[in-house]
């Protein structure tokens, strides 16, 4: 009889379960493309022949849901018999004899719950937190930045004063339109007063002279950090505005892997790097993506695509271990009222969020909440980031190229 190390020595995958859940944020916010009211995820569980079960959270970037979990039930074959620790063999075998390396901005979001249930599995085979099979933790606490909802200029500025009252020192807004934006950050500039950071991100809606001149205008209000202004495909646009203002140019959808991330630092093309377990298709290459920033002395900060449970503690073990990750994340948690995890909510404190400790990622899943929220998703349907209704379809903006 195999003695437990001996067991987990030998350890293999033997089965995939998922459960399609859509979670409501307390009231919906509008960015450049379109409305977004909630977040609709399929939670993944891994099996293992030791009794050890690893879960992960796959965010379905679109509709329908069962796209993404159909992707994940496929690649379930690829999986049994493999031992849980070959997460690189894993990676490579999904994306290789899969074929999704071919597809990786929507596959990324998909696999990326497998990636967290293998990380979950084996803290929990080696009974310590992710972190400490990362490098370990360099913090305790993982800084978040504060996402201020579009709406009235004045009531804008109203939040994000309450939220530097609160201990936020960094203040998030989204680009709708010139005009309003002016007037939203002239406002909330006047509240929050010179010292927090004030943080910008336009979706790659601006033309590369238009956000030159746009952020010249508004030179006097201090835009500290400029996310993704242009279009991700132009990085000789992203580096003439970087080397043309004194805004810091934050990349996103230009720095989706570890291969844009080289590209970015050779065209000498932002200042600040963005990462997000999904986007690099796992912790591994995410981890990756910041080892290449680190060397070239660049920061790093967490994307968020409004992670719940399993994916908002794997991006505080990611971001705790990480070095350069120095500077306020993204970070959409506060939206939700509630979470699909035993004990509720993680809890901020202040402007942060604390680093779970319990082996794996330290969270358990609260059954009986896994089924409201999957009822609740054959309600509703897919929460999309996406979101027009029908009425507004035929008017609706669609600001896939530059706005301006």
């Amino acid at each position: 009889m195999e003695s437990a190390p001996e067991k987990i020595n030998h350890m293999k995958i033997t089965n995939l379960t998922s459960t399609i859940l859509s979670v409501p944020f307390m009231m919906e916010t509008l960015w450049p493309y379109g409305r977004w009211a909630g977040v609709t995820l399929v939670v993944v569980e891994i099996e293992t022949d030791a009794g050890i079960v690893g879960i992960g959270e796959s965010q379905c970037l679109v509709g329908p849901a069962e796209a993404t979990r159909m992707l994940l039930n496929s690649v379930e074959p690829l999986l049994r018999g493999e031992d849980p620790f070959n997460i690189e063999r894993i990676g490579k075998k999904i994306a290789g004899i899969g074929g999704w390396g071919w597809c990786p901005h929507f596959a990324g979001y998909a696999l990326s719950g497998i990636d967290m249930a293998l990380w979950d599995i084996m803290g929990k085979a080696c009974g310590q937190p992710v972190y400490k099979l990362l490098g370990g933790k360099i913090r305790d606490k993982v800084k978040c930045f504060k996402y201020i909802h579009h709406g009235k200029p004045g009531v804008m500025a109203a939040e994000a004063g309450e939220a530097v009252s609160q201990g936020y020192d960094t203040i998030y807004c989204k680009y709708t339109g010139i005009a309003h934006l002016k007037d939203a950050i002239e406002a909330i500039r006047g509240t929050i007063g010179d010292e927090p950071t004030l943080w910008v991100d336009f979706n790659q809606t601006l033309s590369p002279g238009f956000a030159i001149q746009f952020l010249q205008e508004m030179s006097e209000y201090r835009i500290d950090i400029v996310e993704q202004p242009v279009l991700a495909s132009n990085l000789d646009a992203m580096a003439y505005v970087k080397n043309a203002t004194s805004s810091r140019v934050l990349a996103h959808e230009s720095s989706w892997t570890p291969h844009d991330t080289l590209n970015l630092i050779k065209r000498d093309a932002a200042d600040i790097l963005s990462i997000d377990i999904r986007m690099s298709w796992g912790i591994v290459a995410a981890k990756k993506a910041a080892a290449i920033a680190e060397a070239a002395g660049m920061p790093v900060l967490l994307h968020s695509s409004a992670d719940l449970g399993v994916s908002q503690a794997a991006q505080l073990h990611l971001a705790a271990s990480t070095p350069n990750c120095i500077l306020a994340n993204q970070c959409l948690y506060d939206w939700f009222e509630d979470d699909y995890i035993q004990g509720g909510k993680l809890q901020f404190e202040g402007d942060c969020l604390p680093v779970p400790t319990g082996p794996g990622f330290g969270i358990t899943l609260d059954r009986e909440k896994l089924r409201q929220y999957h009822e609740h998703y054959k309600e509703v349907g897919t929460y999309l980031f996406f979101s027009v209704s029908p009425g507004e379809l035929r008017t609706a903006p669609v600001p896939l190229f530059p706005t301006y």
